[in-house]
């Protein structure tokens, strides 16, 4: 069978629906101990922790102008699509014979926020249901 676009869409998509939350708990951390946001950004990108999620869909309102986040999560990539990818993937895996826990639990938080009314906010949106707001 051919992997196709949805499966590799599911894929991303199972990478993405994981960096949100660990992003947004390290920024909550950081601002617990007084550090400034900007610098916060300046250090995650210079570093090993440095990703396109990262520079893309920081879950920190106010950190990235024009980001989802700093626009009331207006959407670049909807909640509602980013679950139905994460579907693709537990589908494709689920026919693999693997498991994807962590894609699992993603899609879960997904669901949460999908039911508290936000499927049709940016996917980063979900950070808020997991982390400091």
């Amino acid at each position: 069978r051919s992997a196709g676009l949805g499966r590799g869409r599911g894929l991303s998509a199972s990478w993405w629906g994981k960096g949100p939350p660990r992003l947004r708990r390290v920024a909550g951390l950081a601002g617990a101990e007084g550090i400034d946001p900007a610098v916060t950004l300046e250090v995650l990108t210079s570093a090993t922790a440095d990703s396109r999620a990262l520079r893309q869909r920081a879950p920190v309102p106010g950190l990235q102008t024009g980001m989802p986040a700093s626009s009331d999560w207006e959407p670049g990539f909807a909640t509602d699509m980013m679950a139905k990818d994460l579907e693709l993937a537990i589908a494709a895996a689920h026919e693999d014979g693997l498991a994807l826990p962590a894609t699992a639990l993603a899609r879960t938080v997904l669901e949460l926020a999908q039911q508290a009314g936000l499927g049709a906010k940016d996917f980063s949106v979900f950070a808020t249901l997991t982390g400091p707001r």
